[in-house]
């Protein structure tokens, strides 16, 4: 059997043809990436920037803890050094 010569074949194909042709494709929608930051996570970037900014050693109170040294007058209260210390260990 020849499909070529099947009238009911041709006319299905030739409907199925003018009706792609017809469909109308969608319109692509411009689409526009964007980006919302809340308030909170400026907020916190400002501060780990201000962090970031900070010396690592507090210069101006370890010179003064020298010079209390120097002239034998630091006297840190041995409570607070068994605080610090026990502290630092958690």
């Amino acid at each position: 059997m020849r499909i070529n010569n099947n009238i009911s074949i041709q006319n299905a194909y030739k409907s199925y043809s003018t009706n792609v042709k017809n469909v109308q494709k969608p319109a692509k929608a411009e689409q526009v990436d964007k980006l919302n930051i809340s308030q909170s996570a400026k907020d916190y970037q400002v501060a780990m920037d201000a962090f970031k900014n900070l010396p690592e050693i507090r210069q101006q109170k370890v010179e003064n803890i020298k010079n209390q040294i120097n002239l034998g007058q630091y006297k840190p209260s041995t409570d607070e050094i068994v605080d610090k210390i026990m502290s630092n260990g958690k």
